[in-house]
């Protein structure tokens, strides 16, 4: 009987090691998967798409990643602007504006980066023009830069805060007008996408 117990207390062990190291194993195969940032799951939800709107500009953006470690990778970001009416358009682009743009915000809806700032433009007026159906498409990246900050009398003369940790917001936009029809605002805007920087 004693010989008995001694094996029934060794069993248990044996099964309470097992399921000790099961759960062990779950954790971290989770977290090499998943990531954390202090003490809570980050999953990469990308690539995510929005779309915008004013007819008869139709304006999507595509984002690769909705999860980035600090200070390694980059947000890959397409824009695409579709005529989505049935009459060709003839866009006109401003004096010193791309069409193309996008702006990061941080959890205290400031906004910490503004491509149109990071960008020279050509001081001219673009016309091009855009059938039924038919695109425009740029692709962008931010290597999670802040804006560019300017020390005037210091060498350098200006550099880039990079942005710390946290939660964020991308809007696309579109900046023309055409002249075949007047819209309201020139500017055509996407939902945002949020997406965090984990240390």
């Amino acid at each position: 009987m004693e010989l008995l117990g001694g094996n029934r207390w060794k069993i248990v062990s044996m099964v309470l090691a097992v399921t000790l190291s099961g759960s062990f194993l779950a954790y971290y195969a989770f977290s090499s998967i998943f990531g954390r940032q202090q003490g809570k799951t980050v999953v990469d939800k990308g690539p995510i798409t929005v779309v915008g709107m004013h007819y008869p500009l139709e304006l999507s953006m595509t984002v690769d990643h909705t999860a980035l470690e600090l200070g390694n990778g980059s947000l890959n970001i397409t824009l695409i602007v579709r005529n989505i009416g049935n009459e060709t358009l003839t866009l006109r682009f401003s004096d010193g504006t791309d069409e193309y743009d996008f702006s990061i915000y941080n959890e205290g809806n400031t906004r910490v980066y503004w491509r149109h700032e990071d960008v020279l433009y050509p001081q001219m007026y673009l016309l091009t023009e855009l059938g039924p159906g038919e695109t425009r498409t740029n692709t962008e990246e931010w290597d999670q830069r802040g804006d560019l900050i300017l020390q005037l009398g210091k060498t350098p003369p200006c550099y880039y805060e990079y942005v710390p940790a946290g939660t964020y917001r991308i809007v696309g936009a579109f900046i023309c007008r055409t002249l075949d029809f007047t819209l309201e605002t020139p500017t055509i805007e996407t939902p945002p996408i949020e997406f965090t920087i984990s240390e």
